[in-house]
């Protein structure tokens, strides 16, 4: 910090710093030492921020899920029973418990049908972003990117709440 102040009254000073300095960085010792008037922040999606948008989205469509289920079901214990069904089957293909190059080549588009596949390539993809090695050896280099994961994620929800309505609207109708 001595550096950035020394010599450097009145001029402007740029800071680049990643992920969340607000947070875990330099901008919240940057506005302790020279004020806030005097510190101008320019945010981005900083990876925490991205981190916590994935999973509130993999949350929601999880939930979303449940309540097809539950929509669909006569009974608690048959729903419970399917929701666990179901989960299994997202959780197998989501990508960390069995790699989509592991199944057969006839069923490999199965992962795109998981949920947690989204999710987990959205993390995976903000975690080690700038690291194609390991983005390789995880099996998503060739990804779709984080917001377009996301994005995927946000049409299943969409897609599973509108399901989850109708089923309600037509067993009460």
């Amino acid at each position: 910090m001595p550096c950035l102040a020394a010599g450097q009254e009145g001029k402007a000073v740029c800071v680049l710093a990643t992920g969340d300095p607000l947070n875990f960085g330099i901008g919240k010792r940057l506005v302790e030492r020279f004020g806030i008037d005097a510190t101008e922040i320019v945010p981005t999606a900083g990876a925490f921020a991205t981190f916590t948008a994935v999973l509130v989205v993999v949350t929601l469509t999880g939930f979303s899920i449940s309540q097809l289920v539950a929509a669909c079901s006569r009974t608690v214990e048959r729903a419970i029973a399917v929701y666990m069904l179901v989960f299994v089957y997202a959780l197998l293909l989501g990508g960390f418990i069995i790699e989509r190059s592991q199944l057969p080549h006839d069923a490999r588009w199965l992962v795109y049908t998981s949920f947690y596949y989204w999710g987990f390539g959205a993390l995976v993809m903000n975690e080690f972003e700038g690291q194609p090695q390991v983005l390789r050896s995880l099996g998503f280099a060739d990804g779709p990117g984080i917001w377009a994961s996301v994005a995927i994620l946000g049409g299943f929800f969409v897609a599973l709440r509108v399901l989850a309505f109708v089923a309600l609207w037509t067993t009460r109708h």
